[in-house]
């Protein structure tokens, strides 16, 4: 659920339009968000349904982590009336989108 804050709010890919080549290809202003960055959250598991797995096991990460981002531009939305269509949500675009 962090990772998918970090994701909604801090993580954008930017690129050359004429070469293609990746911008943003490192970590130095990368901003990973911790625990106190978010609420206090409650995750549920679907535990049925997998028996069709070998061995039971299934992974969850970063499958998990695109909903985190529709929530909290569905909760932008909600709030504000106006719906984002690009990440991350930065208050820059959220002014520019109000206005």
């Amino acid at each position: 659920m962090v990772q998918g804050v970090g994701y909604a709010l801090h993580e954008e890919r930017r690129d050359d339009l004429g070469t293609g080549v990746v911008l943003s290809d490192d970590l130095e202003d990368y901003r990973i968000p911790g625990m106190g960055d978010v609420p206090e959250t409650e995750v549920y598991f679907h535990e049925e349904g997998f028996e069709h797995v070998a061995g039971g096991g299934v992974g969850l990460g970063e499958v998990s982590v695109v909903g985190v981002a529709a929530a909290l531009g569905n909760a932008v939305y909600d709030a504000t009336g106006w719906r984002p269509h690009d990440l991350p949500l930065r208050p820059d675009r959220l002014i520019g989108g109000l206005r």
